[in-house]
């Protein structure tokens, strides 16, 4: 990664709210990514459908409008170049079935939105380890 190209996360976030805050979160904690917006399962799917380079994860919601997270997720994990890229989840409303569903799913992580902005730490700090795989 030395060669000055940054790594591409795509968020999958219809509120904007959760965009503006993850957005403002990455740079304040200088997150070495370029962050990639899908604000539903359709536009996420398109856009790994283009198969975008440097994509390293994917962070999703799970209730979107067309296309759920758990579709989204579906879709990656039949997808061969995708197989291994980063998948997590975060919900609003995070409960021990959809953690279980995530898990056999093939997501990496599921997480609880943040409340406030310090809670961003956690879910970068995650994404941090993956940057370092």
């Amino acid at each position: 990664m030395g060669n000055g190209i940054r790594p591409t996360l795509l968020l999958v976030e219809d509120t904007p709210d959760d965009q503006r805050f993850f957005l403002w979160a990455a740079r304040k904690a200088r997150l070495p990514v370029v962050v990639t917006l899908a604000a539903d399962g359709e536009e996420a799917i398109d856009y790994l459908s283009r198969s975008p380079e440097r994509l390293f994860l994917i962070l999703s919601d799970v209730h979107l409008p067309r296309r759920s997270g758990w579709e989204v997720l579906r879709w990656v994990r039949h997808r061969p170049p995708y197989l291994r890229l980063p998948f997590l989840i975060w919900t609003s409303l995070p409960d021990p079935e959809g953690e279980r569903k995530a898990r056999e799913m093939g997501a990496d992580s599921y997480l609880s939105k943040p409340n406030s902005v310090s809670d961003y730490g956690g879910v970068l700090s995650i994404i941090e380890n993956y940057l370092r795989d």
